[in-house]
């Protein structure tokens, strides 16, 4: 399909438009032939419910809010398509959409609209990761938050789930090496959880506390 982001901005630079003619593909293309020859490839909906009509003049503003609209219906789909597979933050459909070659201003229409539809909410996408990681992973608290700063979830937003919660990097680490360790407590079983626990992210605090309830002397070198 030929780019219509290309097309939006050669809308902008040309003067009334003839449509020589308007030829419905599917329930899914249209194409409208203008009389410079240029065809512009558009959604089959957004067209049949636009003031274009075959034969006719028209001006750039409308004909370049129906590219848009068309651009924008396409867009949905590719978001929709992509969240299908599991839930998205708003940035990871952001970026998505980038790279299928979609304007900025696309985009921003797109996601907002995803998200006032109710097809995005990245609080509900925190709590959701937070607690996969709780269950599913050895990560502690500050890991969890940093990953999910790279999955596009603003600072507020995950401030505000994380209240939900009991954050204690403590607690979580003793939780982990428990999990990890079951009733051994063999020098080498907890000299291989210190060094667990510092590869996903505990700060030393938790990590010596946790090794010292546990039977190594936090005074000992390791």
């Amino acid at each position: 399909m030929a780019s219509l982001i290309w097309k939006s901005t050669w809308v902008k630079r040309c003067g009334l438009k003839h449509i020589n003619k308007i030829e419905y593909i599917d329930d899914k293309l249209c194409r409208v032939i203008l009389d410079t020859f240029d065809v512009l490839e558009l959604d089959t909906f957004t067209v049949s419910t636009s003031p274009l009509i075959e034969g006719k003049d028209v001006e750039d503003d409308v004909l370049e809010r129906v590219v848009f609209d068309s651009e924008c219906v396409r867009a949905h789909k590719e978001a929709i398509k992509f969240l299908n597979l599991r839930m998205r933050t708003q940035k990871q459909i952001g970026d998505k959409l980038k790279e299928k070659g979609f304007s900025e201003e696309i985009i921003a229409s797109t996601v907002e609209k995803l998200g006032e539809w109710g097809y995005t909410d990245d609080a509900a996408y925190a709590r959701e990761y937070i607690i996969y990681r709780l269950n599913g992973s050895k990560k502690s608290w500050r890991a969890i938050f940093y990953d999910l700063k790279l999955e596009g979830v603003d600072k507020e937003t995950i401030q505000s789930v994380a209240r939900e919660f009991d954050t204690d990097e403590t607690l979580r680490a003793m939780t982990v090496a428990e999990k990890i360790l079951g009733q051994r407590r063999d020098e080498k079983s907890l000299k291989k959880l210190q060094g667990t626990l510092q590869r996903n992210g505990f700060y030393w605090d938790a990590i010596s506390y946790v090794m010292s309830r546990l039977g190594m002397d936090e005074t000992e070198e390791y």
